[in-house]
């Protein structure tokens, strides 16, 4: 009977203990396998959201980079110092040489020195870009930053240049190609320049190098060692953060099989072996250049959260297991209550839930070692659920992370960098919405007169402080009815919404006067700014913003013509009027480089000989009828007065050369000298050596100089005249008369002669002719002889020589001639031959 009773008992311990491992382990272990399942597979499928929410955030912002650099391309293509590309610019395509050339556009001068000096202030603001060059359609080429070329090069024959011109797009997107120059790999957004004429002329590129994309690409973070590699449509790798050497190379490379069909994936996801590791690809297409966004990150990184979460799950269900078996063997001399108990304590643990009760188990055998050790397995999963918890805090701050970047490169988007102001782009879309919705308002373009000054005097780095102060205190201008932009280099707009009466307009520019009046005080230098502006109405005067700048700009230059506003409403006969000053600078370039100009002669005659004493020389254009008081204030403008007068310079001097060398006597000759040659500072040293090269002496060279010379730069001006005395070169005051008389100069410049102008002899000759001799004796006075300029009828002749005046010119004795005609007439006795008619 014992031992029926044992063998009972004995099945009874094992059927409980069956019974225990099926009702607590099973559940308990198939728990723990869906959860780590489950956890594995939630992990991953965050892990490919955030990849994927990271890569569509790096496809946009690379878009809007790109978007800004084509916007940028096509604003340089828009500059009128683009647009003068011609055949003057140096092309490469005929010099044969082993060697490489070197590219110096500012040497080469001209068009070509005034686009470089562009594009190289463009690259001073816009710090990523690699390139910046144009090719004309003769196979000219200029290039920031310049460096050296490789022979036989046509920039025609280039990607860049080739699908510019065969496409019908505004702005291409090259793929990425070997830069022929430097070898490097870059990729070019590229559009046609087009003349005023709409004739294509070339094209302007813009181009990224693959450096900058990897570095861009680089600091985009996935996870805590993922990283993006950047592929074209084709597979060709355009940025590989973790292995550089690879860009530029097939997707192939790689060596990962599912990656070689890629131009087929839009987007996909997997696990596969690079480098000997696996790694969790994730694949994002961008929907505008269709380049691909690759998320690589290791598997390690997917299994480490749960890994040691794993190990301690299944230590503590073998411990539960060996403690389960334990209960079962005292099982029969212990109630059942508490192995219920604990079974179903374990089972709300498998069913997640891990806020339950503790187990409370009063004995201390192995009941209720069970008891804690599930207590404990619970408090430990508890604990393991609160660190993913944190986990999948991270990730969250990661993605915040990643939100304020991108909010902050919006931001820079559309922000200047130096001065924190609007930048051009977003001014334009302020002013695209205003048009839209047909509003009325007006557009203003400051720009500052004396910026240059500052920068050529003090420095850049000044320059750039005063606009960052200057930046500042019009900033404090904006308001929602006045928007602040800086537009680029020293210029700023303004956009007035709602307004476009004058007492409102006014006021903004009283207020903005106010706001820049006062000095900036930079480095103990108290620096004052002088500043024009040029205003337009929309819709009244344009419905487009780039038309409505373009007024605006035109407006400001005329605004900087008028010394008596600092301001200056748009017309369109200011267009006009510039459109006309663009055709004769043209006009006047190609004169000097075609020989295109000529001089005419007009004798000075003296009145007590009847002989012509001296000869003004008078430039004018062969092939144009312009006159020279039309054409000679554009070439000052233009700079181009400085060559013109060398010119005339050389011409008079080698003139004068070609009569002594023919033994005849020379006539002296008169130069006219503008204000803006005083630019010219070796210009004195210019005059010396061609006297010398031609034997001419000094005193045969008679320069007339305006009062506008000394009066606009007084100091500069006597300084220059009176190295022209010491020369031997005589000085003649021209135009006197004309609005800025004043005789105090009289005491220090060393003048030889005074001219009377034309308005003055038309005035005083008839009715006032007392008050012209009154003058006279006043030079006399001084010992200088007078001419009077534009004599055109006898009378005027006989009153000026009864008033004692020494010399006369005008249409009454000779028109400007040839020199040929006019070397046949100065042997006439002029005086007699008026008298016989």
């Amino acid at each position: 009977m014992e031992q029926l009773k044992k063998l009972l008992f004995s099945g009874l311990k094992k059927k409980l203990i069956i019974l225990f491992l099926l009702m607590a382990l099973v559940p308990l272990m198939l728990a723990s396998y869906f959860s780590i399942s489950t956890m594995q597979e939630t992990i991953k499928n965050n892990f490919i959201a955030t990849s994927s929410k990271e890569m569509k955030k790096a496809s946009d912002t690379l878009n809007l980079y790109f978007e800004e650099v084509a916007k940028n391309s096509k604003f340089l293509a828009s500059r009128p110092v683009v647009k003068k590309a011609d055949e003057t610019i140096t092309t490469y395509i005929n010099k044969r040489t082993k060697e490489k050339l070197k590219m110096t556009p500012l040497k080469n001068g001209e068009v070509e020195a005034e686009i470089y000096k562009f594009y190289e202030d463009f690259a001073k603001t816009h710090k990523n870009v690699a390139y910046v060059y144009l090719g004309t359609k003769d196979g000219g080429y200029v290039q920031w930053p310049r460096g050296v070329n490789s022979a036989e090069y046509d920039p025609r024959e280039r990607p860049f240049y080739k699908q510019a011109i065969n496409s019908q797009e505004e702005v291409v997107l090259t793929a990425p190609y070997h830069a022929q120059l430097d070898n490097n790999i870059i990729v070019s957004t590229v559009t046609k320049i087009k003349n005023n004429d709409g004739e294509v002329i070339g094209v302007q590129g813009l181009d990224v190098s693959l450096d900058g994309l990897t570095n861009m690409i680089k600091n985009i973070q996935i996870g805590e060692e993922g990283f993006l590699i950047l592929a074209t449509e084709q597979g060709k790798i355009l940025a590989h953060p973790q292995n550089p050497k690879f860009n530029f190379q097939t997707i192939d490379k790689l060596n990962i099989k599912a990656l070689n069909n890629l131009k087929n994936i839009s987007s996909d996801n997997f696990f596969a072996e690079m480098n000997k590791q696996d790694y969790l690809f994730n694949i994002y297409t961008d929907q505008e250049t269709n380049w691909k966004f690759i998320s690589v990150i290791p598997k390690e990184e997917l299994t480490a959260k749960t890994e040691t979460l794993y190990w301690k799950i299944i230590i503590t269900t073998l411990f539960v297991a060996l403690a389960v078996i334990l209960i079962a063997i005292y099982i029969g001399d212990l109630v059942s209550t508490p192995i219920i108990n604990a079974t179903n304590f374990a089972q709300e643990i498998s069913n997640n839930n891990l806020e339950v009760e503790d187990l409370k188990i009063e004995s201390r055998d192995e009941i209720g070692d069970l008891g804690q050790a599930l207590n404990n397995m619970r408090n430990n999963l508890r604990d393991y659920l609160d660190e993913v918890k944190a986990a999948y805090q991270q990730l969250g701050a990661y993605t915040e992370e990643i939100s304020q970047l991108n909010k902050k490169l919006e931001y820079q988007a559309e922000h200047d960098s130096l001065t924190e102001l609007p930048n051009r782009s977003k001014f334009m879309k302020e002013l695209e919405a205003e048009l839209d919705e047909e509003k009325e308002g007006v557009v203003m373009l400051l720009d500052l007169d004396n910026f240059k000054e500052i920068n050529d005097t003090l420095g850049h780095i000044y320059g750039d402080r005063l606009l960052k102060r200057l930046g500042a205190r019009l900033l404090k201008l904006s308001n929602e009815e006045f928007f602040v932009a800086r537009y680029g280099g020293d210029e700023f707009l303004f956009l007035l919404k709602n307004r476009t009466d004058l007492e409102s307009i006014e006021t903004q520019i009283n207020k903005i006067r106010n706001s820049l009046n006062k000095a900036f005080l930079i480095k103990n230098n108290e620096l004052e700014i002088d500043f024009s502006i040029g205003i337009t109405l929309y819709p009244n005067d344009a419905y487009s913003p780039n038309q409505l700048i373009t007024n605006a700009d035109a407006a400001m230059y005329r605004a900087k013509e008028n010394t008596k506003k600092d301001y200056f409403y748009y017309n369109i006969k200011l267009i006009e009027k510039i459109e006309e000053r663009k055709r004769i600078k043209k006009i006047l370039e190609k004169a000097l480089n075609n020989n295109g100009f000529e001089l005419k002669y007009q004798p000075q005659i003296d009145l007590d000989n009847g002989q012509a004493e001296y000869l003004e020389a008078l430039i004018r254009l062969k092939e144009y009828d312009i006159s020279p008081g039309k054409f000679i204030p554009i070439a000052e403008n233009s700079g181009l007065i400085i060559e013109i007068g060398r010119w005339v310079t050389k011409r008079v001097i080698g003139k004068i050369s070609t009569d002594l060398a023919k033994g005849k006597a020379p006539k002296k000759i008169a130069i006219n000298f503008s204000v803006h040659q005083l630019e010219d500072h070796n210009y004195i040293k210019f005059l010396k050596e061609t006297l010398q090269e031609n034997n001419v002496a000094p005193e045969l060279i008679e320069i007339e100089i305006t009062e506008s010379i000394l009066i606009k730069k007084e100091e500069e001006a006597v300084k220059f005249l009176k190295q022209l005395k010491d020369l031997g070169i005589k000085l003649a005051l021209d135009d006197f008369g004309t609005g800025y008389s004043s005789l105090n100069y009289l005491n220090y410049i060393p003048l030889d002669k005074v001219k009377l102008d034309k308005s003055l002899n038309d005035k005083f000759l008839e009715a006032k002719a007392s008050a012209m001799g009154n003058l006279i004796k006043l030079f006399h006075s001084f010992n200088l002889p007078v001419v009077a300029e534009g004599i055109e009828d006898k009378e005027q002749y006989q009153r000026l020589q009864e008033k004692g005046c020494d010399y006369i010119q005008g249409y009454l004795f000779s028109r400007p001639q040839k020199w040929e005609k006019i070397k046949e007439i100065t042997t006439i006795n002029f005086i007699e031959k008026i008298n016989e008619e």
